[in-house]
């Protein structure tokens, strides 16, 4: 019996890589077309003869677009994101384990998004036109739920696939997501906590300073009484000084002796009590 030959690691290494960039490139030009979408380009629904195509990604992009968006509406965001995230995958070399339980986990999850959307949003405008916010398989999925299970279990059992879904295509515990969901809320309640003590500690202070300062502003500008050897003293202002008293000596002359009741007096000393004036006497003859 002949054995098969393995391939290299670089060959299958070279594959993943291109398989990989391809997803992500065909990912990016999707959200292209989908982002550029207008009803005035020329596709399968809404056919406009002779008008320029505006779509970024040209007539191919504009039929893929309505194409999406007419089939599943918003749910085409979901599938351009589950491209760039196979994409992404195999760039790093990540086998994808039990691909047909992932693939079918993904078709469940849009499906049942797209229900969701119907029943919640209804119709939206996007492109210049309306369509249904699930499109065609959103419709179907929410008249069949709604019929069934009425406007409560409809919601409830499009809800409850979405999980089993995200669970089946990504393998993820619902133990584990409710366990991180609930340390996400405890984690933020607990910031919130601090970040509010930090600022009531803040103001508290910023308060506190303020009284400081008008306090000390009010000292200076208000004169402060007290007593002091039972006597009362009134205290100066602070950018005043005391008031001196100068002397100043002053020789007499002859002309001065001729008119004794005369007081000559300095300039500095007027700010001084008034004193008993000296009657001054002329100088002996010789």
């Amino acid at each position: 019996v002949a054995r098969k030959r393995k391939r290299p690691a670089s060959q299958a290494r070279f594959r993943d890589e291109a398989i990989g960039f391809a997803c992500m490139a065909a990912a990016i030009f999707v959200a292209a077309a989908l982002f550029s979408y207008t009803t005035t380009d020329p596709n399968p629904f809404d056919f406009a003869a002779g008008s320029p195509v505006q779509n970024w990604a040209g007539p191919v992009g504009a039929t893929i677009a309505a194409v999406a968006f007419q089939m599943v509406g918003l749910g085409a965001w979901l599938c351009t994101f589950v491209l760039a995230l196979v994409g992404w995958n195999r760039i790093r070399h990540r086998r994808i384990e039990s691909p047909f339980t992932k693939i079918l986990g993904t078709v469940t999850l849009t499906t049942s998004m797209c229900g969701l959307a119907t029943i919640s949003i209804g119709t939206i405008s996007y492109g210049g036109s309306g369509f249904p916010s699930g499109g065609y398989v959103g419709t179907l999925t929410a008249a069949a739920l709604l019929s069934t299970f009425g406007p409560v279990g409809g919601p409830l059992v499009c809800v409850t696939t979405a999980l089993l879904a995200v669970i089946a295509a990504t393998s993820l515990s619902l133990e584990v997501m409710i366990m991180a969901s609930w340390k996400g809320l405890i984690s933020t309640l607990r910031r919130m906590r601090t970040s509010f003590a930090h600022t009531r500690e803040r103001r508290r202070k910023a308060k506190a300073r303020r009284a400081v300062i008008d306090k000390h502003a009010a000292r200076a500008n208000v004169k402060k009484t007290g007593v002091l050897a039972g006597k009362k003293v009134t205290e100066t202002p602070k950018t005043g000084g005391p008031v001196l008293k100068v002397k100043v000596p002053v020789t007499l002359t002859r002309s001065d002796a001729e008119f004794p009741e005369v007081m000559v007096a300095p300039a500095m000393e007027q700010t001084s009590p008034t004193k008993p004036r000296k009657k001054l006497e002329p100088p002996p003859e010789p």
